[in-house]
């Protein structure tokens, strides 16, 4: 993505004034506390930047190494790391501290978009959307590199779940298309779209058509 630089940065206590409070006058920022000796910090930092990416420009991410910059995390009173504070016009208006997994961490940065008055859209609908035109142009590699973007979004995503196997059963590798089926998570499994595609790879495969 080529406005990543613009999304996630670091800072410094000297830069921390204008790299983050005056700059969450345009839009939430998220301060990443963290140190190169912390390795839960190593796995924070990956999926925070990962996650702010996916919510385009609607909120950044500033990260500072205290270890470097002892300054703001002093003023702050921050005690542990990783340590994470969500800056609005100016002011902190929510954080956590220590590791999150990947529904707290969206949930998070949804909760602290939403407190500074802008809307969550989900980008799913549009990969979909996307996946299923190429679908339909028989472009069954790009379909599925879309139909896997929205797997990582929602893995138990019935549309994206079907559409991998139904490309796989237009191009008539139903030994794929099968593979795919049976490793719909369990939760799913039982929508009645599986069944007919089921079916659909099972007399496909009877006729050769």
């Amino acid at each position: 993505m080529n406005n990543v630089k613009n999304i996630i940065k670091d800072t410094s206590d000297s830069e921390f004034i204008n790299d983050v409070i005056e700059a969450s006058n345009d839009c939430p920022i998220l301060v990443d506390f963290w140190a190169p000796w912390c390795k839960p910090c190593k796995k924070l930092t990956p999926d925070l930047e990962r996650n702010i990416i996916s919510f385009k420009d609607k909120i950044k991410l500033v990260k500072i190494n205290i270890e470097e910059n002892k300054g703001v995390a002093s003023q702050l009173r921050i005690q542990s790391i990783p340590a994470v504070y969500a800056f609005f016009q100016g002011k902190p208006i929510d954080g956590f501290m220590g590791v999150q997994n990947e529904n707290q961490i969206k949930e998070f940065i949804s909760g602290v978009i939403t407190k500074s008055g802008g809307e969550v859209e989900s980008d799913l609908d549009k990969i979909l959307e996307d996946a299923n035109i190429s679908l339909n142009n028989g472009l069954f590699e790009e379909a599925r590199e879309f139909y896997m973007q929205a797997l990582e979004e929602d893995d138990k995503n019935i549309n994206a779940n079907a559409g991998i196997i139904k490309s796989y059963i237009v191009e008539k590798n139903f030994g794929e298309a099968f593979n795919k089926l049976s490793a719909i998570p369990k939760e799913i499994e039982k929508d009645p779209i599986f069944k007919e595609l089921n079916n659909e790879i099972e007399l496909l495969k009877k006729f050769q058509i």
